[in-house]
């Protein structure tokens, strides 16, 4: 059976938008299943090099930063993520994602400085 490249975006898209709506209040499981099943979708997406897939990959990983944030993870695990998606978002990110992967950034160094602003950050 042949389901077309952009069905798969589309399904992505509302089961992020589902995820999405768990983030206050939920629990940290419950938000990641529903984050790991919309990347679960678009992974069986067959064009994988288009600019919508990669928009897309990048709502997901970015749509989750900031309720993984509320929920305290650590700045470790904010830097494996931060450096998972930076080259995405540099070669395919629309402004909206640059500026809101940019601030995840800098709550990640502001928890990573206790929050004071560093250099880097204001930078």
């Amino acid at each position: 059976m042949h389901i077309p490249a952009q069905a798969f975006l589309w399904q992505a898209h509302v089961q992020r938008k589902i995820a999405k709506t768990w983030n206050h209040p939920s629990t940290l499981e419950t938000l990641l299943r529903g984050y790991t099943e919309a990347e679960r979708i678009l992974e069986q997406a067959p064009d994988r090099a288009s600019l919508q897939w990669h928009q897309e990959w990048l709502d997901i990983q970015l749509d989750q930063l900031l309720p993984l944030q509320l929920h305290r993870i650590s700045v470790q695990q904010m830097n494996e993520m931060l450096e998972k998606i930076q080259p995405i978002v540099e070669q395919y990110g629309t402004a909206a994602q640059q500026a809101q992967f940019f601030l995840s950034a800098a709550a990640r160094n502001m928890a990573r400085d206790r929050s004071l602003v560093s250099e880097e950050t204001v930078a």
